[in-house]
């Protein structure tokens, strides 16, 4: 499981720190922003806006720079930096504690923010979704001016863990899958192979409409199923951090309390989770051996169980 330390312990960058903050999010950034330009013992340091900033290891840079900040769903708060420092708005992101809708930190939106008074500050604002530039409509107002807005996704060494990209041949509405785009379904008995699928229906997603299905699809067999993911891109010896959402009372939840799924990591378990359960969040912190095997082991008929958002990022 995770174990996070304390942020402020984490990082010196921290100068005010709200990840409870609810609401919308210019309002109650931008709040921080004046109480923080009023500090007269806080010495900001300018920044250099024509300079590009590293992109920090483990994101990718999706938008920028804009003179708006992000305004999209999956706010998880926000810090104001000393200084325009990417790297450690990344390493907030790393170490935030997961949202129990949303899960893992998987976004961060850096940006300079210019008051009335001509202080400047630096914001840090953390999501569970990911987006792009079609969400920075944010420009500030008389009060505090943006510039210098970035946006960074956290890069997962298992792409498509949302399963978003696998669809029906229409007319369908809904399907699934033994096998697709690097996950391997296999089922414990060898005559009914529909116990492990990756399943295109809204009803049995945590977000979208793709997910893992464990479970006979035809109720021929009480066996379990596997899917199994190589990963290729994890560096040895490095910790990395696995998300992930399960349910298992959606198809028949008066059997859901018969359900368990084994999550398995180069063959060794590392959880099994029982019981009934709406969409829940799981995370672990994992040490990559290289070329490393996740895979998911379970549901037995008439239980289902659902995996979603599955998600392996750099630490």
């Amino acid at each position: 499981m995770f174990a996070f330390v304390s942020l402020l312990a984490l990082t010196g960058l921290v100068s005010a720190v709200d990840f409870g903050a609810s609401g919308p999010e210019w309002s109650t950034v931008k709040s921080a922003i004046l109480a923080k330009s009023e500090q007269g013992s806080v010495q900001l340091k300018a920044f250099a806006a024509a300079v590009d900033p590293p992109t920090p290891e483990g994101f990718t840079l999706t938008f920028g720079p804009l003179n708006a900040s992000n305004n999209a769903p999956g706010f998880m708060g926000f810090v104001l930096l000393d200084s325009y420092d990417t790297a450690g708005c990344a390493s907030l992101c790393n170490a935030r504690d997961f949202d129990s809708v949303g899960g893992l930190c998987q976004f961060f939106n850096i940006y300079q923010g210019l008051t009335s008074a001509n202080k400047t500050t630096f914001t840090c604002s953390l999501y569970y979704l990911p987006t792009d530039n079609s969400t920075a409509t944010n420009p500030g107002d008389a009060t505090v001016s943006i510039s210098a807005s970035r946006g960074y996704r956290r890069t997962s060494a298992v792409p498509d863990g949302s399963f978003e990209t696998f669809a029906c041949t229409p007319p369908a509405l809904t399907c699934s899958i033994a096998s697709f785009n690097g996950w391997v379904g296999t089922s414990d008995n060898a005559t009914v192979l529909d116990t492990a699928a990756i399943s295109h229906d809204p009803a049995l997603a945590h977000f979208g409409s793709g997910s893992i299905s464990l479970g006979s699809i035809s109720g021929k067999t009480n066996a379990s199923g596997t899917e199994t993911f190589k990963v290729a891109t994890t560096v040895k010896g490095r910790n990395y951090a696995l998300g992930l959402f399960h349910s298992n009372t959606l198809r028949n939840p008066t059997n859901a309390s018969l359900g368990i799924v084994s999550v398995v990591w180069n063959g060794v378990i590392v959880d099994t989770i029982t019981g009934a359960q709406n969409w829940t969040f799981h995370g672990y912190t994992l040490t990559a051996a290289g070329n490393d095997t996740l895979a998911f082991h379970g549901g037995k008929f008439p239980a289902f169980d659902f995996i979603d958002d599955v998600f392996l990022f750099l630490l």
